[in-house]
């Protein structure tokens, strides 16, 4: 069974995911400068995000929201300004998908394969 564990940085600061995507319509339009037709050719379908969450994204009147993953830590930023940080380890995420599992019917989260890679 293969593991895995993080790379040994030294003085080398951790590595931060970035990525930008554009909705229209509550659908995922492009990710990290690849459009929804693109990634469809090479197999990848965007979902379209839940009614609640573009219900939430309009009352904030979003036109940007920030997502930063960084060791341990997700901030969300909207329009720029901070909206949440979460600190996290591997027990509490176990703990809090335990806890979503009743929640994620008709998500990604739902797919066997999505699952495993989490």
């Amino acid at each position: 069974e293969a593991s895995y564990a993080p790379a040994e940085l030294g003085d080398m600061a951790a590595p931060v995911i970035k990525l930008n995507a554009t909705l229209k319509d509550g659908q995922i339009t492009s990710v990290g400068g690849l459009s929804a037709e693109q990634l469809a050719g090479l197999g990848v379908a965007l979902p379209a995000l839940p009614a609640n969450v573009m219900q939430i994204l309009g009352d904030l009147d979003a036109k940007t929201v920030g997502i930063v993953n960084t060791p341990n830590n997700l901030e969300i930023s909207v329009n720029g300004a901070p909206v949440a940080s979460i600190d996290y380890d591997a027990a509490s995420l176990a703990t809090a998908l335990e806890l979503a599992k009743p929640y994620l019917a008709g998500t990604p989260l739902e797919d066997p394969a999505v699952m495993q890679l989490i």
